[in-house]
């Protein structure tokens, strides 16, 4: 709960705008596309890699690789909204003088 309140407004925002967006997405079907690509994939990695053991290790990189980069992304996507957001700001400002 502490944690709650040491965040930042804007953190705070996009927090909830982001969970907004995602539920909207998710009823739209929109993730779906990636879903079918990943399981079409684990497909194709089943079929060439014969060994048990070794579709496992793929398929564990290729999470570790999904985590990675969506956490990367989420990043990247939280700075861009801070970044607009304060433009906005000074845009506003400097409109208003």
């Amino acid at each position: 709960m502490e944690e709650l309140f040491n965040r930042s407004i804007l953190e705070q925002l996009y927090d909830s705008i982001c969970e907004d967006l995602e539920k909207k997405y998710d009823k739209n079907g929109e993730f779906v596309q990636s879903i079918k690509i990943e399981e079409e994939l684990i497909s194709i990695i089943k079929k060439i890699v014969n060994e048990k053991e070794n579709q496992n290790k793929i398929l564990e990189q290729l999470n570790k690789f999904e985590l990675a980069i969506g956490t990367e992304i989420d990043l990247l996507c939280r700075q861009y909204y801070k970044l607009g957001i304060v433009d906005s700001k000074k845009i506003l400002m400097e409109i208003g003088e």
